[in-house]
């Protein structure tokens, strides 16, 4: 299927990507990627917000990539304030700076394999994978090479490499509940 046909055929009732002329059918979202992803949405919103520093999309937008010609649907995406330029009304052009994916039953070779290759070869900056399958946390940041290696844990945090003094416990994303977001963002430095 060519992309100007899957954006004729695709609509708000499907939920699909497009990836190198084919149609990729998702599944619906279970109740614990919802939750991570509610919640880590809602802190990286309030942090960037407050700090300035770009934007925070957390709905279904899609990611147009040339490296493999392909429509994505990231969880949540970051684009820095400087990069504004590649947000279009109904879509991202090109690679945002940061991509985070949350693994289901569904999406495991596609989020550790193809999604990960693909998203080095854009050129996204950052991407991190939760995994609440195997309850894995990882960060990669993409080098000056044009290949990602993984962001260290240091003293029990991963630090982003793209948004200014952010970092993540990776404990946090299995506690139950998940930490209450005011406590985090105030960790993080965010008064309200």
């Amino acid at each position: 299927m060519s992309e100007t046909d899957f954006l004729a055929w695709i609509d708000r009732h499907v939920y699909a990507e497009w990836v190198d002329g084919k149609v990729e059918l998702m599944s619906p979202v279970n109740i614990g990627h919802a939750e991570i992803s509610q919640w880590l949405a809602a802190i990286l919103h309030v942090y960037c917000r407050r700090k300035q520093l770009g934007v925070v999309i957390s709905a279904e937008v899609m990611v147009r990539l040339d490296a493999v010609p392909s429509r994505r649907i990231p969880d949540l995406m970051f684009i820095d304030a400087a990069r504004r330029k590649i947000m279009k009304p109904t879509h991202i052009e090109g690679a945002p700076d940061l991509i985070v994916e949350i693994v289901s039953p569904d999406s495991v070779s596609r989020d550790w394999g193809r999604k990960f290759r693909e998203y080095e070869d854009a050129g996204v900056r950052e991407y991190w994978i939760v995994d609440p399958l195997s309850k894995i946390f990882e960060s990669h940041s993409l080098q000056s090479s044009g290949k990602y290696a993984r962001i260290t844990e240091r003293d029990g945090r991963i630090f982003s490499q793209v948004i200014k003094d952010f970092y993540l416990r990776p404990s946090w994303f299995w506690m139950v509940p998940l930490p209450d977001e005011l406590k985090v963002l105030k960790e993080l430095g965010v008064r309200s």
